[in-house]
């Protein structure tokens, strides 16, 4: 069984993640796996500094991924061109990492737009209140609420991923609640 694990920042991924591998799955998570595919002299990181250019890395060859961040940010052209190119290197090494366990949750902010979600059985999108994912991502990230609320300018409406997801769970509670009920679910054969 592969699950597919998305929604908004600050709704409560990574809670639930630590919820599945405790119930026996292997994460995958498409952020670590982003930043495996762009390690200095990959393929990947090539094709980024042919589009963006060398001043993206530093003096060891890394991915400068903050200063290329503020780069594309702001411009759907340049997000595309950069998912153009990590996406299917992303896909590419989660499908590598799914032969090796029998169930699995991929946890991505970007499931659909990368194209991951053909990879699951099973869609499941944690969704919760814009105020509330706010004072998660800023007491996180140790950010404003400003700066959290321009993140999430650039990600989708609630919409976006209750139309497209098999299983939608609400995290406007606390943790604990929020951490019984999936429990609850996954034990009632929510994904059965």
């Amino acid at each position: 069984m592969t699950i597919g694990l998305t929604g908004p920042g600050g709704a409560g991924k990574t809670q639930a993640c630590q919820v599945f591998a405790e119930h026996g799955y292997h994460i995958i998570n498409a952020d670590e796996v982003s930043r495996e595919v762009t390690v200095s002299g990959s393929d990947c990181l090539n094709e980024i500094i042919s589009e963006f250019g060398r001043q993206f890395l530093d003096g060891h060859g890394n991915l400068l991924r903050r200063e290329l961040g503020l780069h594309i940010f702001g411009s759907t052209e340049r997000v595309a061109a950069l998912n153009r190119i990590t996406h299917p290197h992303i896909i590419n090494r989660i499908k590598e990492r799914m032969s090796a366990a029998d169930n699995v949750v991929i946890d991505a902010p970007t499931l659909f737009e990368s194209g991951a979600d053909i990879l699951c059985d099973k869609i499941i999108s944690i969704i919760a209140d814009k105020e509330l994912r706010s004072q998660r991502v800023t007491k996180r990230d140790g950010i404003d609420d400003r700066q959290a609320m321009a993140r999430f300018m650039s990600q989708h409406e609630d919409d976006y991923y209750i139309m497209r997801s098999d299983i939608v769970i609400y995290n406007n509670r606390g943790r604990e609640e929020f951490r019984e009920e999936l429990i609850k679910e996954l034990e009632s054969g929510i994904l059965g």
